[in-house]
């Protein structure tokens, strides 16, 4: 017999958002969801049902994850959150779900390293833009009198990149057999 941790993972690992909503509506106010973490299980590295759904872009899997409980915010052992998951493997929609639900664009690994640094240094540029966008954005959010901050739009963070060389008249592109178009 497998436990809802385990079943609630292989959802994750399958992508079947029906059968975890079903594992969690089935689980909500009861003493199993109370008495044990629902999302403690984790794999060899260290990820819970969350931070794998973030890994592998199932944004509607980490929104539902999220709504019964999931802690946005968790981390490895190492410090690595759903949103690094998110923006080192370049899932751009998961990234900007993440941010939507509150997700800490300053979180640091054991490297020192936030999701902003993880998305540049594997070449995601969209993610690296709307992360840096987001950083931007939530340093002007300021929490009203209960402590809540209000959410923020993310539909500018952008789709697409568009990269303009410019190159110094004192370049001599024969010597280097560069192409010139």
């Amino acid at each position: 017999m497998t436990s809802k941790q385990d079943e609630i993972f292989n959802g994750v690992l399958s992508g079947d958002l029906e059968n975890i909503k079903q594992l969690l509506e089935s689980s909500d106010g009861t003493e199993e969801s109370h008495e044990h973490d629902l999302f403690g299980k984790v794999d060899e590295m260290g990820r819970n049902a969350l931070l794998t759904a973030s890994m592998l872009g199932k944004s509607s899997i980490v929104r539902e994850l999220v709504k019964h409980g999931a802690k946005v915010d968790g981390h490895t052992v190492r410090g690595y959150t759903s949103l690094h998951l998110a923006a080192c493997w370049g899932h751009l929609d998961t990234v900007r779900t993440l941010l939507e639900l509150g997700a800490d664009t300053q979180a640091k690994t054991f490297r020192g390293e936030k999701p902003v640094d993880l998305a540049r240094r594997y070449s995601q540029a969209d993610c690296t833009d709307c992360l840096t966008q987001a950083e931007y954005g939530q340093e002007d959010i300021i929490p009203d009198s209960e402590g809540h901050q209000e959410a923020h739009p993310l539909q500018d963070c952008p789709t697409s990149i568009h990269l303009t060389i410019i190159r110094p008249a004192s370049l001599s592109l024969q010597k280097k057999n560069i192409p010139t178009t």
